[in-house]
């Protein structure tokens, strides 16, 4: 540190209380999974969704089939 002109090096590094080194592996562990309900709910909106997408693009088709 010295050699390259810095003065002091806790400037430049910290030291963590064993608290701080806890909270911040906390914080970088993924997120929790959703729970097995909060999962179905998800899959029932996803499936609802795009069984409305497919009836809207098969009306259309329709449409277009009896304008023709």
């Amino acid at each position: 540190m010295e050699a390259a002109g810095l003065k002091s090096p806790d400037l430049y590094f910290t030291k963590p209380t064993p608290e701080d080194i806890q909270r911040r592996m906390q914080a970088a562990q993924p997120q929790q999974q959703p729970d097995a309900a909060m999962q179905q709910l998800q899959m029932q909106m996803q499936l609802a969704n795009e069984k409305a997408r497919m009836d809207g693009e098969n009306a259309r088709r329709k449409l277009e089939m009896s304008a023709s």
